[in-house]
């Protein structure tokens, strides 16, 4: 019973976190939601029923879920915001650089960098990718980061789906 448990409960979590690479308003969107979520439930269910323990093992599954869930969501929305940006400056002046973007963009997004900071990203990155790794490792950590590209290459490459 326990690996029919174990199966419910990841494939209730897989279900939710792919959920995201879904169109909000569609019918795959809902679906694959409810049936994430009736997953999880049924495994947690199962947990309580088992004991104590199985229930702060539950709870604490969940929470995890759900704060994972919401970060990759909130991630997922500033990065579409900021491609959304670049997109409308292009939009309105054609012949505007990557750095005047990018100087835009982080006087927008970051306010917590200043101007030094701001020429240090941006004369340093070869594309708007860089700098807006840059820009979040900065904003994030306080220092920049180096070397480019970091270990993750690939999330990066996903952005050019936005």
């Amino acid at each position: 019973m326990s690996g029919q448990l174990f199966l419910a409960l990841s494939l209730g979590l897989i279900g939710y976190l792919s959920r995201y690479y879904l169109e909000k308003d569609t019918i795959q969107y809902k679906l694959l939601s409810w049936i994430s979520v009736l997953l999880m439930t049924v495994g947690v269910v199962y947990l309580l029923l088992d004991g104590i323990m199985g229930g702060v093992i539950a709870f604490s599954t969940v929470l995890l879920i759900i704060l994972l869930a919401k970060g990759l969501e909130s991630d997922k929305r500033f990065l579409k915001k900021i491609y959304s940006q670049i997109d409308e400056y292009r939009s309105l002046n054609p012949e505007i650089n990557d750095t005047e973007i990018m100087n835009k963009i982080i006087k927008s997004n970051f306010p917590k960098i200043k101007q030094p900071v701001i020429d240090e990203i941006t004369s340093d990155s070869e594309d708007l990718e860089e700098m807006i790794y840059k820009a979040v490792e900065y904003d994030q950590s306080g220092k920049i980061k180096k070397p480019y590209p970091p270990e993750n290459l690939d999330d990066l490459d996903d952005l050019e789906d936005f």
